[in-house]
């Protein structure tokens, strides 16, 4: 409730007061469909921004229509795939000293 929730004080289409019985219900609701391996049917795989306003039906800022917070991304992920692909490399060569000692 402190991140996702914190500035959701009335509901979009009633425009009733959100409580925080209504955000934890919400936080439950999503966590489930986001966990639901079925839907889905991927494993380590992105799940879209469309599939995420329509079937989960979250807020979504696009960040593809900012430039600077576009950058900021792609300089994230980078970074990301740089240290996977550190690691996996690592871990290739330990099995490959282990399995030839």
């Amino acid at each position: 409730m402190k991140y996702k929730f914190k500035d959701w004080s009335t509901t979009e289409t009633k425009k009733q007061k959100v409580t925080e019985s209504m955000k934890k219900r919400r936080a439950k609701e999503i966590a489930d469909k986001l966990n639901d391996v079925r839907l889905w049917n991927s494993h380590g795989y992105g799940i879209n921004m469309e599939k995420l306003t329509t079937e989960v039906k979250l807020k979504v800022d696009d960040f593809g229509t900012n430039p600077d917070m576009h950058k900021k991304y792609e300089a994230t992920m980078g970074c990301c795939r740089i240290s996977c692909l550190a690691w996996a490399t690592e871990a290739w060569y330990r099995r490959e000293w282990a399995m030839n000692r």
